[in-house]
């Protein structure tokens, strides 16, 4: 239903916006068409729908649905739910704008716990593969916001039935994040006590890269630092590394840093570089910068003169820090410029989890739901050698398997096994394409 002028003006103007390729990381010029389109649904009593399925008519449904808020209205859940995984980022958007007001309003204690964890599910699901760096941003957050929700209420009797463990996906929340507590000091001490300005994070596949830089994001090392998430993935086919810094930083300081449209042709570097002293001394912190998967810089360094000019932001302000994190040592690395720049990197290897963190990973985010036998947690630990995502992938299946009796025994265990070898998931695959003959004999 689509009736009034001022709605027909807005809804143009947002289809016009889009047409033009100006996207939620554009923040100013966005949402500054939205808010019109916002106030118009606000006076609309039926859910407006041009017909056509655009991503305006998706964009204006959403915000019908914040302004018209019913926590009890099931199409209302189905339609955020489809919003936070469209295939559009500005509808994606304003999906998880509009459940992050949802959430942090007076009446977010009276959604039912089965919608949260709904919510909270299409929101894991959508990180697996969202690029913009600012939805990713922004979904983290309002995954910890649900989850602070779902334990602040009382338990529902379906909730137990939600797997809590992550196999595959970064953590975004600090209560499912087990260990690397000496790593994170060590992270510190090297900042604080050995002035060095970078440190480089290697290890293999799946051993939690990802989720330790998200760690550092939500504040692991303290106060003293400001970090800022660089998703070097989601830059593929991109070669200028300044604008890619600038974008980063303006997720959390948009107002410090022109629009995309607004800045320079050419080299953005002294821009960065004024907006890096900036942030420094608004905050009165070290500015830490984490670059996740650190071997895609290749693109980014194609000469000397590429490699010089990121070594000079450092050069430039010592309150500059780095951690870098990616699969391969320095000694691996062919990229010569790429060596160049990451010179002055301390290395640390990010390697499996010790016992004891491994069973608090095994046995907490269960508690209460599925409570696992000291030899089942013996023998998972015994299989895994403390890798993270084995661990995961192990007590996922464990759990689906058990829920409805609540208790995990070592037989539940060696049926999990059974069942990852008879039907083995990608990663498992392409980690047993990775060995050579030997070791796959030696598996054997």
């Amino acid at each position: 239903m689509r009736s009034s002028e001022s709605f027909e003006t807005a809804y143009e103007a947002i289809e016009d916006t889009i047409a033009a390729g100006i996207g939620p990381d554009d923040t100013e010029q966005f949402y500054r068409v939205v808010k019109p389109l916002e106030a118009a649904v606000a006076t609309v009593a039926e859910m407006p729908s041009g017909g056509s399925d655009s991503p305006a008519d998706r964009i204006a449904g959403l915000l019908w649905c914040k302004t018209h808020a019913d926590v009890s209205d099931a199409s209302q859940i189905a339609l955020l739910l489809r919003g936070i995984q469209d295939r559009h980022p500005a509808v994606r958007a304003i999906a998880a704008r509009v459940l992050r007001d949802r959430t942090s309003s007076p009446r977010a204690g009276d959604e039912d716990q089965r919608v949260l964890l709904q919510m909270d599910r299409a929101i894991q699901e959508q990180l697996r593969t969202e690029s913009s760096p600012l939805l990713i941003h922004v979904l983290s957050q309002l995954s910890t916001e649900i989850h602070k929700l779902l334990a602040d209420s009382s338990p529902h009797p379906e909730a137990i039935r939600i797997n809590p463990f992550i196999a595959g996906s970064p953590i975004h929340d600090d209560r499912l994040f087990f260990g690397r507590e000496k790593l994170v000091h060590r992270i510190a001490s090297i900042f604080d006590q050995e002035g060095s300005q970078a440190v480089l994070l290697y290890g293999s596949r799946r051993t939690g890269k990802t989720s330790l830089l998200l760690h550092l994001e939500r504040g692991a090392l303290g106060p003293a630092f400001e970090p800022v998430y660089i998703n070097l993935q989601a830059c593929a086919g991109r070669t200028e590394l300044e604008r890619v810094i600038l974008e980063s930083i303006a997720i959390k300081w948009p107002k410090l840093i022109p629009r995309e449209g607004q800045l320079p042709d050419g080299s953005t570097l002294p821009m960065l570089m004024q907006t890096i002293e900036s942030v420094i001394a608004r905050s009165g912190r070290r500015l830490l910068l984490l670059f996740d998967e650190f071997e895609l810089l290749d693109s980014f360094l194609p000469d000397p003169e590429s490699a010089a000019r990121l070594q000079s932001l450092f050069e430039m302000q010592p309150s500059l820090l780095a951690a870098y994190a990616g699969s391969k040592r320095l000694n691996l690395l062919s990229n010569s410029n790429l060596l160049a720049a990451l010179d002055a990197c301390k290395p640390l290897e990010i390697g499996f989890l010790e016992r004891p963190d491994a069973e608090r990973l095994v046995r907490e985010p269960a508690r209460g739901s599925v409570k696992f036998s000291d030899e089942a947690v013996g023998k998972i630990i015994a299989l895994c050698g403390g890798h993270p995502f084995y661990l995961q992938l192990f007590c996922q299946t464990i759990f689906s398997a058990t829920v409805t009796r609540g208790a995990a025994g070592p037989e539940d265990v060696e049926a999990a096994a059974k069942q990852l070898v008879a039907s083995p998931p990608p990663d498992l695959i392409l980690t047993w394409q990775a060995l050579d003959n030997n070791q796959k004999l030696a598996a054997h």
